[in-house]
């Protein structure tokens, strides 16, 4: 979601109207960087990186797969980056072709499934604007693909959103193959599939939201837009018939850290309607 902060509006007077004088030239000087400095480590503290998928990142380098331990109850939680996703070295890897960069959004390639049918590769980081894109792609496709298979560490929520509702309008399947990934974002793109299939060898998690801000916010403000993009997400999970209780697994778990749904998890809450080998 595209947010633009608002800038905060300095008072020209005392409460009794009159003028403020500051004392010398320098020491108004030094009040006006202390108070400049306060506002950028605000702004450092409160501009985070899931909800607008511009994460601030810089560099073109690729996601990376990490070799990470699979997720045991009661140990579910792992460190989070957006330039990467989890591996596990007992399982090979998904696709081979690296991830693009963060900021080049997702990729969309087509591929025949084992079984046979055609699956619509989605893979890398969901930046805002991928929605338009991705109608585009489908739109181009020959005949709809028998299911839209994810591999994402996860990005923006609007944009998310706005697939998974496009893959529910459409009536197609989603679906995480063994050794891939859907993660912070990409589960909202996982449960817009009419069904939805989740390898025993994938990973599917959850966090906080968090929002890249394009100016100065203050924590009012910023805490007022994450309510309303919650209140957004909590429609689209019961539309898509996921049990809400999703979200409080997902507010429990800081925006650097990722908590990894187990299978009976995924069951319970109906983010997988089929647990795959």
């Amino acid at each position: 979601m595209s947010l633009r902060a608002r800038a905060p509006q300095a008072d020209a007077a005392r409460a009794g109207g009159a003028p403020l004088r500051s004392r010398s030239p320098i020491s108004a000087r030094t009040a006006m960087a202390g108070l400049f400095a306060v506002q950028l480590l605000l702004a450092g503290l409160i501009v985070w990186t899931d909800a607008a998928g511009r994460a601030p990142l810089g560099g073109d380098a690729p996601i990376s797969p990490v070799t990470r331990e699979p997720a045991r109850k009661g140990d579910q939680t792992r460190p989070y980056s957006p330039r990467e996703v989890p591996r596990r070295a007992d399982v090979p890897r998904g696709r081979e072709a690296p991830m693009p960069a963060p900021g080049e959004g997702l990729a969309f390639s087509s591929a025949i499934l084992p079984g046979g049918g055609i699956a619509l590769e989605v893979t890398g980081a969901i930046a805002f604007g991928d929605d338009a894109r991705f109608a585009v792609y489908l739109d181009a496709m020959p005949a709809p693909p028998d299911a839209v298979a994810l591999h994402s560490p996860g990005g923006s929520v609007q944009a998310a959103l706005l697939i998974g509702g496009m893959i529910r309008a459409r009536d197609l399947s989603t679906m995480v193959r063994a050794g891939e990934a859907c993660i912070s974002a990409c589960p909202l793109i996982l449960a817009g599939g009419a069904v939805r299939s989740v390898s025993r060898q994938a990973w599917i998690g959850v966090h906080q939201i968090s929002f890249a801000a394009p100016g100065l916010m203050g924590p009012a403000q910023a805490a007022y837009e994450v309510q309303i993009l919650k209140a957004e997400m909590m429609r689209f999970w019961q539309e898509m018939g996921v049990d809400a209780g999703i979200e409080t697994l997902s507010m429990a778990v800081a925006p650097k850290r990722v908590y990894f749904l187990l299978e009976e998890e995924l069951t319970a809450l109906n983010l997988a309607t089929r647990i795959e080998d």
